[in-house]
């Protein structure tokens, strides 16, 4: 299977998946998943693209394990990949409990998987293009520091 037809399914899959939701800036919230994912679309492998399209999923839509396997699966991942593209999204999604001050270890156990990490930096840059709030502001600059340090 090409690349290009490998993309394809991926970018359809999370087309379905956030269909209907906004940015703040209200636009079409894929328009965020395709510029996280846009510094891996040449990549060797697919594996940083796929996390890169897919780390909001778990969080803002609930979208399952097992779905996200059936769509990883039908693009072709080995299992391996498959592994390594759901430890990252888990790594990037936020607990239903999370609170503000867990933003420190939420992003040092992001760091330590090379997946997760730069993901998560091309995430945060894009925020930060449209970004209005200070106190985020401070939040992203101090997670792209931890990143990146």
């Amino acid at each position: 299977m090409l690349h290009e037809d490998r993309k394809r399914i991926l970018v359809n899959f999370v087309t379905l998946e956030h269909s209907g939701q906004k940015r703040k800036n209200g636009e079409d919230y894929l328009s965020h998943l395709l510029a996280v994912a846009r510094p891996f679309q040449d990549c060797k492998d697919l594996v940083l693209f796929a996390i890169g399209l897919l780390h909001d999923c778990k969080e803002d839509q609930n979208t399952s394990d097992d779905k996200i396997i059936r769509c990883l699966e039908s693009a072709k991942f080995s299992s391996d990949e498959i592994k390594d593209i759901l430890t990252a999204v888990d790594l990037l999604t936020k607990s239903d409990d999370f609170r503000s001050e867990d933003i420190i270890q939420y992003t040092l156990d992001i760091r330590e998987n090379v997946h997760a990490r730069e993901v998560k930096i091309s995430d945060i840059s894009h925020n930060l293009l449209d970004l209005d709030d200070g106190n985020l502001k401070q939040k992203y600059l101090l997670q792209l520091f931890i990143l990146t340090n």
